[in-house]
C-alpha cells in the first residue's frame, strides 16, 4: 500500500506542473510505468517510462525538478532489477511506441500486476 501512496504522490506533483496540453498524459504514463516497475515488471516499465519521456520531449515539457528526483530514483530502482542490455532494449523500444501503444501496454501489464500488488499489500497488513 505504501508503494501505491508514493506513486500517487508523484503523480500529484507531476499534475501540478503539467502546464502544456497533453503533459498530464505524459506524467500519468510515467507514474504508471514507475508503479509497474516497482511492482516487478521492469521491462514493461522501461518501455512505458521511455514512451512517457518521449511524449514530454515532443511537447517541450521537461520533467519538473521536484518530480524528476523521485522519478529518477524510481527508475534506478527499477533498472537494478534487470540486465543493462535488456533495460536498454526495452527503453529503446518504448521510445518508438506510439502513445496509444504505450497506454495499451501499460494498462495490459497493470491488469496483470495489480492483483499481485494487492495480495502483497494484504499480506503485510
Amino acid at each position: 500500500m505504501l508503494l501505491v501512496i508514493e506513486v500517487k504522490r508523484q503523480a500529484d506533483i507531476g499534475f501540478m506542473f503539467a502546464i502544456k496540453p497533453g503533459a498530464h498524459v505524459g506524467f500519468t504514463l510515467a507514474t504508471l510505468g514507475a508503479l509497474l516497475g516497482l511492482a516487478g515488471a521492469p521491462g514493461v516499465a522501461a518501455q512505458v517510462c521511455a514512451a512517457a519521456e518521449a511524449l514530454l520531449e515532443q511537447l517541450g515539457t521537461p520533467v519538473p525538478d521536484p518530480y524528476k528526483v523521485l522519478y529518477t530514483t524510481n527508475l534506478l530502482r527499477i533498472k537494478a532489477q534487470i540486465d543493462a542490455t535488456i533495460w536498454t532494449e526495452n527503453w529503446t523500444r518504448g521510445r518508438m511506441l506510439a502513445l496509444e501503444e504505450a497506454v495499451a501496454l501499460a494498462l495490459e501489464e497493470y491488469e496483470q500486476v495489480w492483483p499481485r500488488v494487492q495480495q502483497a499489500s494484504d499480506q503485510q497488513q
